[in-house]
């Protein structure tokens, strides 16, 4: 199975990253052969706007890159920062522009980072609104790394409760996978028609 790791932090060296990379290098103990991460600030640093529908826009040849890896994801793991309390908005912006064709009912873990004790408002915010026109399923556990700057730094020094984080992001992690099991079962089923639903009703 695949998994693509979206990384929604504004900067180039960020906790995300971190975070994201952590998650890659113990999820082939959890089910999935190959892991990606797309750091969005390199993938889709422009603004959605109208031109993501226009084939021949620059935007939308940008956007279509990601499409492929998209399409042949079994699973995601949407890993955002709290910024002000909210969700990074480039994270929000990639939502706006993933089709059903690429995300729809795939599962997705939500992890936020926070460098103090937050972490929480990106998984209520975009657990709120995000599945709408991507029908991405987020699975009910989600992962909070909260004083990431002192988590995930040096494998042979781990505390007690960065010890317990990982335990816990890889229990999420197995679950995910099974998620990506039953689901596929789901899209290979016939039942799904997004020619006629593509936004639900």
């Amino acid at each position: 199975m695949n998994l693509v790791i979206i990384n929604g932090s504004h900067r180039t060296k960020s906790n995300s990253r971190k975070v994201s990379e952590k998650i890659r290098q113990f999820s082939n103990k959890t089910g999935f052969e190959s892991a990606s991460i797309i750091d969005l600030h390199k993938e889709l640093p422009v603004l959605w706007n109208e031109d993501f529908w226009d084939s021949e826009s620059d935007q939308f040849k940008e956007r279509a890159k990601l499409t492929p890896l998209l399409k042949t994801a079994d699973a995601f793991v949407i890993v955002s920062p709290e910024y002000g309390g909210m969700a990074s908005p480039i994270i929000k912006n990639f939502l706006l522009t993933c089709s059903a064709k690429e995300t729809g009912h795939k599962p997705a873990v939500l992890v936020g980072v926070s460098a103090g004790q937050g972490g929480t408002y990106p998984i209520t915010e975009i657990r709120s609104f995000a599945f709408k026109n991507s029908f991405l399923c987020f699975i009910p556990s989600n992962i909070i790394v909260k004083d990431a700057n002192n988590v995930f730094n040096n494998e042979n020094e781990v505390s007690d409760g960065e010890q317990r984080l990982l335990d816990y992001s890889e229990y999420v992690m197995n679950l995910l996978s099974s998620y990506a099991n039953a689901l596929g079962n789901v899209r290979s089923s016939g039942v799904i028609d997004f020619e006629k639903y593509p936004y639900g009703v």
